[in-house]
């Protein structure tokens, strides 16, 4: 049986080497050359690179399903196959898209597994050379015309950040991400919504002027065509124009409303710049620009001891996205910006929870949405802001809505990550909490400090003395002595522990509901009156 084994394997052995003897000794001889006229190549990151390929049978016998391989520094990267009769000629296109900058060798080589009989393999390849160059540092905001400006911003976002500002606007109605303009939003998402994980970086900038118009620089980066322009008029039903002004060519497309909107390709990235106001973009492109902003130092700033936060995604102007777009266990979606107003019209009024870090002040706010449609179950949008000088810095958290007030103190460190010096804005509260007894004793200006609640009471009956003070929330009051008189139309100050399960309350109170239990005497009459405290926030 072992022999019969070792008979069939030798044979097969046999068979395939009269095969190849065959292949490589009676083919007939090959003569192949492979050129290219692609010369010396000038490019710049996610820029395609074309490179042609000809290929010429220059022999006396056909060529039949050759293989030509595509190496970019010496590494295997695309096989093509051809047939082509004796004195013809084909020319292959080959496109390569470099995503770093660099030396890029770019080689095609004839039959590289060796199957065929060639003549001259020296002529069966061809090479071209690609110099890919940085892209410039991102500046959008020296595309923006100078002049008295009332407000500037800038943001740096990737594809994670721009579906997490758009989830935003969608979802809670904010005006955040490319511009707070919307129909050059409109026009641009029409085609952003299907390319937008094929750019790697988006840098924004905007200013508003004290003549009313306004103008917005967006610069994009990425495996994206120039022409997205053209694209987005077209889904949109818009009218573009090419026009060519000192050898760039210029998309222009008219978006009604006093907007228009102008895109080229320059030096690594695609221009957008956007204007409304009297006059176009094209007439603005030859305006004086800015030279400076007062941003610019934000546009790379990261999150303060961002290696400690954990479990958090940050997504925005100083960050890239990291892990899905969901909620998993205490991950946080975070979206930062900074802007600069120097007009300082900005409310200090909180309708939400201030923090007061000696001369620092911040206000975390609750973020209703305006649409339920696709809203995180379980989840809740907070947004801390602080007014520092004449700059608004600002980090929306799509946090477990069970995290809120651990998500604050992260929130913060953000904006202290900035590094921006100067006085802050204090805020004061807008939100107004809440206490009643009945018609004999009057409650107002409620406060709550880790588990205290302070308010001021006014005797509206006769004199009394003050006996007790009872403030919980389960299962029974804890009377806590107060021993103070109070004189009829008289106002006095009461500080109350609270308690629940028979523990002292501590920590920031959210939409809190709290008992009271005032025991007094008047006329040697000792009585005692319920009451209820609401703390929304504090």
């Amino acid at each position: 049986m072992k022999n019969e084994i070792y008979f069939w394997i030798l044979a097969i052995i046999a068979i395939i080497g009269i095969a190849l003897a065959i292949r490589f000794l009676y083919q007939p001889m090959i003569s192949i050359r492979l050129s290219t006229n692609a010369g010396l190549i000038h490019a710049y990151p996610y820029q395609t690179i074309e490179v042609p390929i000809t290929v010429l049978n220059n022999g006396n016998a056909a060529i039949k399903n050759m293989s030509i391989g595509i190496y970019v520094n010496n590494t295997f990267n695309m096989l093509y196959h051809i047939t082509l009769p004796t004195g013809k000629e084909l020319t292959i296109l080959y496109n390569y898209t470099p995503a770093y900058p660099g030396t890029y060798t770019i080689q095609a080589v004839a039959d590289p597994g060796r199957l065929y009989n060639i003549a001259d393999r020296a002529t069966a390849q061809t090479s071209a050379t690609a110099y890919v160059s940085p892209a410039e540092n991102a500046t959008p905001y020296s595309l923006l015309p100078a002049g008295n400006t009332v407000n500037q911003s800038v943001i740096k976002l990737d594809s994670g950040a721009y579906v997490f500002a758009s989830y935003l606007n969608s979802t809670y109605g904010l005006k955040i991400g490319l511009t707070p303009n919307s129909r050059i939003n409109s026009f641009l998402n029409a085609v952003l919504g299907y390319v937008i994980y094929y750019i790697r970086e988006i840098a924004s900038a905007s200013a508003q002027y004290k003549n009313g118009s306004q103008a917005y620089a967006i610069w994009l980066q990425g495996y994206v065509s120039p022409n997205m322009t053209n694209t987005a008029a077209v889904i949109t039903g818009m009218k573009s124009e090419n026009i060519t002004r000192n050898g760039i060519n210029i998309t222009f497309v008219s978006l009604g409303g006093n907007t228009t909107l102008c895109s080229y390709y320059s030096r690594g990235w695609i221009k957008i710049l956007g204007y409304m106001g009297n006059g176009t973009c094209l007439s603005e492109l030859n305006t004086s620009k800015i030279t400076s902003i007062r941003l610019a130092s934000f546009y790379n700033k990261t999150m303060a001891n961002a290696t400690n936060i954990g479990n958090y995604s940050f997504v925005g102007s100083s960050g890239e996205i990291s892990g899905d777009f969901a909620l998993f266990a205490n991950r946080t979606l975070m979206y930062a910006t900074v802007s600069n107003n120097v007009s300082k019209n900005s409310s200090n009024v909180c309708y939400g929870l201030i923090n007061t870090l000696g001369n620092e002040s911040y206000c975390s706010e609750y973020v209703f949405p305006v649409s339920t449609t696709h809203i995180v179950n379980g989840s809740s949008l907070i947004r801390t802001t602080a007014y520092i000088n004449s700059y608004n810095a600002s980090v929306y958290s799509l946090v477990n809505t069970s995290l809120i007030m651990d998500q604050v103190p992260i929130n913060i460190k953000t904006i202290k990550g900035y590094g921006i010096k100067g006085s802050y804005l204090a805020f004061v509260s807008g939100i107004k909490n809440t206490c009643s007894f009945n018609s004999t004793f009057a409650c107002s200006n409620v406060t709550w400090t880790n588990g205290t609640l302070g308010f001021r009471l006014r005797n509206l009956g006769s004199a009394a003395r003050l006996n007790s003070v009872s403030c919980y929330m389960s299962p029974k009051a804890i009377p806590q002595t107060l021993n103070e008189t109070i004189q009829s139309n008289s106002t006095i100050g009461i500080n109350a522990t609270c308690y629940e399960s028979g523990a002292k309350m501590s920590g920031i109170a959210l939409n809190l509901g709290l008992q009271l239990v005032l025991n007094y005497t008047v006329n040697n009459s000792t009585r005692q009156v319920n009451g209820t405290a609401y703390i929304p926030i504090g």
